[in-house]
């Protein structure tokens, strides 16, 4: 191949145990959708693992409904590849402890609140005893794990809490990764209530997670774009967003679509190249026009609206690509959030390479 692919995400299903208020998904457990089958996966895997793969990232919906999981992971175990898998967590318990500890995959587990009213109040009922007997096993098996929470105003003061709690209790808990809530999906009923964190709710929420930073020895890690950030933030590295690793990534969704991204899903054929069942990956990744472009080194050059008159175009990339997606249709769309900053006359100036040029989309 001509390029490395690095990481794949593997969408087992869009079905879900939960019904948050605030996916992006719109998944529940009123859907009943695809699954992924893992025999229809297996040939394209075992393509991918020869063009150099190194991480798979399995989300869904909630990955732990798709049965045939532990299949995948075992794969891709005696492939040498690092499994990554995002959940809420409610489905981890002593049925499936011995195959964490034999497996070790790591857990990406949702936690929006270290109060039993909190957690619940954005997740459901009956999902924080569950989600704490997960952290008990994976404590107990002294499994490596992050913690993600979902931020928006009605969960912003559990940040320092939740902090304060990984660093008494949770010794394998290596990251706590701080995700303000976009306006996608059922997110978009949280905007329309005011419920989502406005640019100054976010630059403060930088401030803390850089003192809190330099308190924890576990990571904590801001999923920002640099126009949030003042430049010494920036610099801090406290931050992990402004950045979009499309140009070394696939998707799998639960149909067996491959998709650019995660979002293919939402958007029209342009960004989707065939099912797993049939694709080639290495004819997909090697000769897609589109994949090929993303990988270019002028790739941020086509970048529009905002985006293509920022100063850090080059190193973002425009960011997460599966928004931009989402909003416009798009691949070279600008990122909606730095977009709407510009357009509220909020994007820094000293953050534009041609502070009199028109940058609206």
């Amino acid at each position: 191949m001509k390029s490395n692919l690095k990481n794949l995400y593997i969408y087992l299903t869009e079905n879900c145990n939960l019904n948050c208020q605030h996916c992006w998904v719109n998944s529940g457990p009123s859907d009943l959708k695809a699954s992924l089958s893992f025999t229809a996966c297996e040939s394209f895997l075992e393509d991918a693992v020869r063009a150099g793969l190194k991480r798979v990232i399995l989300s869904g919906g909630e990955p732990f409904l798709n049965k045939e999981i532990w299949q995948f992971i075992s794969f891709l175990n005696s492939n040498g590849i690092q499994v990554v898998i995002e959940s809420n967590g409610t489905l981890v318990n002593n049925k499936i402890k011995d195959k964490l500890e034999t497996y070790r995959p790591y857990l990406a587990l949702s936690v929006d609140g270290i109060s039993k009213e909190v957690h619940e109040g954005q997740r459901g009922r009956n999902t924080y005893n569950k989600v704490m007997k997960c952290l008990t096993i994976l404590e107990d098996i002294k499994l490596p794990y992050q913690i993600i929470i979902a931020v928006s105003k009605f969960n912003l003061s559990e940040v320092d809490k939740l902090s304060e709690f990984i660093s008494v209790n949770l010794k394998y808990c290596n990251a706590l990764k701080i995700n303000p809530v976009n306006s996608d999906g059922r997110a978009k009923d949280m905007q329309k209530n005011d419920m989502l964190l406005t640019y100054f709710d976010l630059q403060q929420l930088a401030e803390k997670i850089n003192k809190l930073s330099e308190t924890y020895s576990f990571r904590l890690l801001l999923h920002l774009n640099k126009p949030f950030l003042l430049f010494d933030q920036i610099l801090d590295k406290f931050t992990c967003g402004g950045y979009c690793g499309i140009k070394s990534a696939l998707s799998i969704l639960s149909d067996g679509t491959v998709s650019v991204c995660s979002l293919g899903r939402f958007t029209d054929k342009r960004y989707t190249f065939g099912n797993v069942a049939s694709a080639s990956l290495s004819e997909i990744w090697d000769n897609e026009k589109l994949l090929v472009d993303l990988r270019s080194e002028t790739y941020h050059t086509k970048l529009e609206g905002v985006c293509g008159n920022c100063i850090f175009k080059k190193s973002c990339g425009g960011s997460c690509r599966a928004a931009s997606l989402v909003e416009y249709n798009e691949i070279y769309a600008p990122f909606p959030n730095c977009q709407q900053l510009y357009n509220q006359g909020l994007f820094p100036e000293n953050y534009l390479i041609d502070k009199m040029a028109n940058s609206s989309y």
